[in-house]
Order: structure tokens, then sequence, then C-alpha cells
């Protein structure tokens, strides 16, 4: 990869701390409402067309992971590859309008900090798609075909496929046999692409839920074809976790009385159950978290024990804490839980095992560096716990770490 440093870019904001990072050109812009900052790679020819990467971010950990993919993936030559965060962002829409106003590429790919992209010919497959049609206005990896009537999205999603934490780990939903585009009505934020440049509506969606949902409605009001394209494999891994859903329905409201021109929705609202049941499990993980801050394994493990206690993703974190707790009791020898670490910390230990062992499965590890890292760090038990939780079942990983152990 050859290193090409560009000119500066400066539109309505101010570098404050140029830098370069190995292939990448680094600069930092402070912007009226958020911190910007922008890296460039480079394909080998000549540059004549731009593909922009745009992220919303608020976690550094996940973010470097999500990086860490990004930086794999191959550039086109007579391409570059700007890759944006967006820090301090007061909602996901106002973030990613910003971004879009500051930067000149053609193609711009939104996407959350926890997705990452394992296709490592993503960018030459998306220019594909946006190549075939100049109508195709937003890609996105898994879609709907027929938004419901109460405009809710988030559970009807049946077209196309991605990787996540859910179980299955693989969501495979419907793809056309002759391998071509899937149109839909919206597609799920975890990744956005665009070829052309549609507003996204800060002024209603002020949070962060349903931007996606809207910029989609948004594209097929200026005429724009909003497709999911066919995966052979999934091109990328969401990272996905709880979400807590405290905003969703009151902005799907909003969405009903502005969209009544893409379909005649109509507001669906949400049950006195719903919301209590949303409460209940808000209070599960606040008094599981005072569980595990007060260093109490056992009563935690007891918990975890009661099958009606497990398989939800709200209690993840802390099932897989039971179950290495429960596991090295029995084993001996290196524990995971140290006295005195609190639940961010063992949550932290958690995701820096699992992003390793999803690194490894994917083929984007650093070889026997991580190995032996993941040896020397974590038990047996840790490792077994934690691949089961997060369905890293590919053999070529379990031979990598046991020919190593």
């Amino acid at each position: 990869m050859s290193q090409r440093l560009q000119g500066e870019l400066i539109i309505r904001c101010r570098i404050f701390l140029p830098s370069v990072v190995e292939d990448m050109h680094c600069m930092y812009f402070l912007s009226e409402t958020c911190l910007i900052r922008l890296y460039k790679k480079t394909g080998r020819m000549a540059t004549i067309m731009k593909i922009a990467v745009i992220t919303c971010v608020n976690n550094e950990e996940e973010y470097a992971q999500a990086l860490s993919y990004i930086d794999r993936l191959y550039v086109p030559d007579g391409y570059e590859l700007d890759v944006i965060a967006v820090r301090e962002a007061p909602s996901m829409a106002a973030g990613y309008q910003m971004a879009m106003e500051h930067t000149d590429a053609r193609y711009k790919i939104y996407m959350h900090q926890d997705t990452f992209i394992i296709n490592r010919e993503f960018l030459r497959d998306m220019l594909s798609v946006f190549r075939s049609d100049d109508r195709i206005g937003a890609i996105g990896m898994v879609g709907c075909d027929d938004v419901p009537i109460n405009a809710q999205a988030v559970a009807a999603w049946n077209v196309g496929c991605v990787y996540h934490n859910c179980i299955p780990a693989r969501v495979q939903y419907t793809q056309r046999a002759d391998r071509q585009p899937v149109d839909v009505e919206a597609v799920d934020g975890l990744l956005l692409a665009t070829q052309h440049d549609v507003r996204w509506r800060e002024d209603l969606f002020d949070g962060w839920d349903f931007y996606d949902i809207s910029e989609c409605f948004e594209m097929r009001r200026a005429g724009y074809r909003v497709v999911v394209p066919y995966q052979e494999s999934p091109w990328c891994y969401h990272d996905n976790t709880y979400s807590k859903m405290l905003n969703y329905y009151k902005y799907c409201e909003r969405a009903v009385g502005e969209y009544q021109d893409i379909k005649p929705f109509v507001a669906g609202g949400v049950s006195a159950r719903r919301r209590e049941y949303d409460r209940l499990r808000e209070d599960s993980r606040e008094e599981l978290k005072r569980l595990v801050n007060a260093g109490n394994q056992g009563e935690l493990i007891e918990i975890f024990s009661d099958p009606d206690n497990r398989g939800y993703l709200h209690l993840r974190e802390y099932e897989i804490l039971a179950d290495i707790a429960r596991g090295e009791q029995a084993e001996g020898g290196m524990r995971f839980w140290q006295a005195g670490e609190t639940c961010e910390e063992l949550v932290r230990k958690i995701n820096d095992l699992k992003y390793r062992l999803k690194r490894m499965e994917f083929g984007a590890d650093q070889g026997k560096p991580d190995i032996l890292y993941i040896l020397k760090n974590y038990s047996v038990c840790a490792i077994k716990t934690v691949a089961a939780a997060y369905e890293v079942v590919d053999e070529r990983v379990w031979k990598q770490l046991t020919e190593n152990m």
C-alpha cells in the first residue's frame, strides 16, 4: 500500500493536530458541536474517487476493533479511503450529517462503532452494486422489504445476512437466487452505505434510534432505491449488545407522522406490559451489577444455575462471568475474576477475549502473538465459555490454540 498524504481538508472547522500513522494520514477537526477525526488510506494509482467511512464514537475500545478491520480492507486502485470518527455528537443523525458536510467523498459508509467489516473486498463489492444502477441510493447488510404498518422495522428484518451476538450467530434471511440486490423499504443502521447525499433528519430524530429507517425513507422520497446486496457469506460482524431502546417508540411515532407519503403508517404505541418488561430488565441488570461489584461470585453462580435465568442478551455478560467462576472453581488454577475487580473491568476482559477469538475466527488476528496472549492471560475454562457464548465454532481457532497449549 503506497502512502500518499493529501492536502488539508478545511470546511467550517479548524485543524489542530496533524500526524501520520503508518499508511494513514490523520487529521482532527473541531466543529461547532463535536470532534471529527479523519484517517486517509489510498490505493496504488492516482486517486480519482473518494470513499468515506463515518462512525459516531463513544467507546474507544470498540472503535479500535472496528478500525483494525477497516485497516485490512483492500482499497481499489484509483480510490482513497477516508475514515472519519465523530465524537461528542448530540445524536446519530446530527453526527452523520456533520460528517457528510465535512467530506467530499461520493461514496459514504455510515456504520456503528460495533460493526466490523470482515469482507476484505467490501469496497469493491459495494462499488459494484452502486455502479450497477445509479438509482441505488443506499445499501445495507440486512433490511426489510415491507416495513410494518406501525413502522417498527426493528422486529421485521427479513432480507440479507450478518454475523451478530445473538443465537444463532449467523442470521441468514432471504436473498435472490440470481445473486442480484434485493429492493427493501429500510435497512438496519449497523451499516448503511450511500452514493447520493440525502439529508439526515436530525430535526426529527435527535437521539440514537430510527435515524436509519428515516434515512431510507428520505432516500425513497428522493427517488432512489434502497437495496441489500447478495452476500455469499456475511460481509460484517455486528458486535451488538443489549440495547435499552428507551426512546425507540417515541421516534417511531414521529416517523409515523412524518412519512405518511411513504406508507399509511398507524401509531402502534407501546403497551404498559412492554414498559414494565423494559423496566424489569433494567432493574435486573442493575442488581447483578451490584452483586459483581461486591465480589459475590457464589450468588451469581446460583442465579445462573437456574435454566430460567439463562439465554437472555441483556444478561449475557453476567451469565458468562457466572459460568467462568463456576468452571474455574472446579478446575483450580488461573482465575479470571480477581478480588476487587469491578463489573466494568470484568466486562472489559470478556470483550478483550471475545475480540481476540473473533479475529482468529475471521482471519484478522496477528497469528502467534494473539494466540500466546490468549493462552497466557486466560484459562481454558474462560476461553471455552466466551467462545461458546459468542459461537466461535471454527475448528481452525481450536486447532491453533491447542497446538500452542
